[in-house]
This record gives C-alpha cells, structure tokens and sequence, in this order.
C-alpha cells in the first residue's frame, strides 16, 4: 500500500512541473502570439430625422359681389312723402282726343281698339339730393304699374297684345286736365300731337330704343304689371338727369292683334300704394 501512493505522488508531481514550464515557456517565448483584445463595437445612434412641416397653403379668399340696395320712387311715398318729382300722362291717337290732354287724370290706358291706340308716358327724377347716390351702379330697374281694369272692344283678341316700353327723347309736360274725356290743350301741355308748347316730331311721342321686354296685355289676371327696365337706361337717366324723359308704353309697331286695352292708375290715384312705382336696384362702392 505504501508503495502505491508514492507512486501516484510521482506521477502528480511530474504533470505539474510539466505544465508550469510549458506555461513558463510560453511567456517568455517572443513569438508566441500575444493576445488582442477583441474590440467591442460601439452601437452608433442613427439619428432620427426631423419632418419637415408641410407649409399650409392660405386660402385665397373668394371675392363676393356687392350686394344691390334699391330706391323705390313713387308720387308722395317713396323714397319720403314728399317726393313729388314724376309725371305721368295718357294720350289718344282719336281725331277726337289727339289735340286733348288727360295729365290729370287718376288712369291712364294702353293697347289699341279698332283704329286707335293709346299711350302711357311716366317719368321718375331720380338723381338729386336724398335720391340715388351719384356714384351708384344700376343694375336692374323695373316698373310697377297698378291695373285698373281690361276692356275689349269689339272682343277681345285671340292672344292677346304685346306692348313695350320705349325711351322718350324729347320734353312733355304733364298738364292738368282730368277729365276722364279729355281737356282740349290750348298752351303747354302733353297730347298726341304736342309735347309742350310745341309738337313731337313724330305724332304720339318722340322714341328711341325699346328698354323693357315685351309684355303681353292678356298675361294674366293679377292687378300689378311689371315692367323690367333696361339697366343701361337707368344709368343714363342718372348720370345724365338732363336726358330723363322717362318712358312711354306702347303696343309694338308689329302687333296686328286690335281690340284690348288695360286702364292703370296715375299718380294721382287717392290710394298711395297703387300709383305707379319705379325701384331701382344699385350699388356704391
């Protein structure tokens, strides 16, 4: 037994000084190969981008229109009660009531019996103190005529008249007459034949263009007419006040129809509200 373990103490005593010297040796061996140290990587932070903001486009503001104000003219109401600056007038191509004056009169009429024709001329002063403003711009007038009655004689026609209104171009004074047949004008005064103290150069009223639709005297049963009227005469009416003659109705050169006729109030009706009204619509800048 005792043999064995001093055998087995040899042989551990051999494998120590055998692997400490090889230890040794390869620490003093200048061509061993030194150890690196593995660098370690640094993980590099990948920046995060930045947005960029999206510029928001500004709203290109829509331009609205102007809205129109309006005016309304009528004989002792609009735009005061004492607006009194218009005149209206009937005259009758008749030989016996072409030389006669009827300005006074609470109706005047329209359209064609048999042979003779009547016509309405109206006028509205629109420019002035307390009226449109000088730097308005018209952009739509209209007329608004009160019907008193239709009457038809011999019958009345199959579709009814057509009739328009059509710029005046000369002077008319109104008169007074008002009697409902006529007052024989002696000196100034509107009729058929004379504007003033002297005649139209054409019977039954000087005229140029035709500013209003056609409007057909058999359209309907309601008692107020309506009369649009051109813009660009309105304007001109305001601009150049000294070349207002106002308008005058009438039944179209072309109209073959006869037999009707429609009677509306003057200004000088007792009821206010049913004399002729003119409204004018505008703006200012």
């Amino acid at each position: 037994m005792k043999d064995y373990f001093m055998t087995l103490i040899s042989i551990f005593t051999i494998l120590v000084l055998t692997f400490g010297c090889s230890e040794e040796s390869n620490q003093n061996d200048p061509t061993a190969p030194v150890p690196t140290n593995t660098p370690q990587i640094t993980p590099t932070t990948t920046p995060t981008e930045t947005p960029i903001a999206t510029p928001t486009e500004t709203p290109t503001a829509t331009p609205t229109e102007t809205p129109s104000e309006y005016m309304q003219f009528q004989y002792g109401v609009y735009p005061s009660s004492g607006y009194t600056d218009t005149k209206d007038a009937l005259i009758d191509e008749s030989l016996l009531n072409d030389d006669d004056n009827f300005g006074g009169y609470i109706r005047a009429i329209v359209g064609k019996t048999s042979s003779t024709e009547r016509r309405i001329l109206v006028k509205f002063e629109i420019s002035g103190a307390g009226l449109l403003p000088a730097n308005a711009t018209v952009t739509g007038a209209s007329l608004r005529l009160y019907r008193y009655s239709t009457q038809c004689s011999p019958s009345c026609p199959s579709e009814g008249q057509d009739v328009a209104g059509y710029r005046i171009t000369a002077d008319w004074t109104e008169g007074t007459s008002s009697d409902s047949n006529g007052t024989l004008c002696s000196g100034d005064c509107v009729t058929w034949n004379q504007r003033t103290t002297v005649n139209w150069t054409t019977d039954g009223g000087d005229i140029s263009d035709k500013i209003t639709p056609d409007y057909n005297l058999a359209s309907g049963g309601s008692s107020e007419h309506y009369y649009e009227i051109d813009a660009a005469t309105v304007q001109d009416w305001l601009d150049n006040p000294g070349t207002n003659y106002g308008m005058l109705i009438k039944l179209k050169p072309e109209e073959t129809e006869t037999g009707q006729t429609v009677w509306y109030y003057t200004k000088e009706y007792t009821t206010a509200s049913q004399r002729p009204l003119l409204t004018v619509y505008y703006t200012v800048p």
